[in-house]
């Protein structure tokens, strides 16, 4: 039981130690999505935008910007065109893999904990 609660800060950890990096390579103001966002929950939109960069950030148009069509199953990252090509990926995902191995969306949230 322990096991993934240390798995868990073990991550938490070196995302936190990736953060600074995350925020070096935003150079710009967060969107104003992530700013309204970050207000709402109490944390700096640049942490916030940081970490949506870092999780699921591509290059498009010459700039990095976050992806909201990304999952991660089992270590392999994916990037999807289109909102229904993601979901469609995440259900095939959901029914192979444990949920535990599954990170969706902008923050690469996980879908078993």
């Amino acid at each position: 039981m322990a096991a993934p609660a240390v798995a868990v800060s073990l991550r938490a950890l070196m995302l936190a130690a990736g953060l600074y990096a995350g925020a070096a390579l935003a150079q710009e103001v967060p969107p104003p999505a992530y700013q309204l966002a970050a207000q709402r929950a109490g944390i700096s939109s640049t942490v916030l935008y940081a970490v949506a960069l870092q999780e699921s950030g591509i290059r498009r148009n010459g700039r990095l910007v976050p992806w909201p069509w990304s999952l991660n199953v089992a270590g392999q990252s994916r990037r999807f065109a289109t909102r229904a090509d993601a979901c469609a990926g995440l259900q095939q995902a959901m029914r192979a893999t444990p949920h535990t191995r599954i990170d969706a969306g902008l923050g690469q949230i996980n879908l078993g904990y």
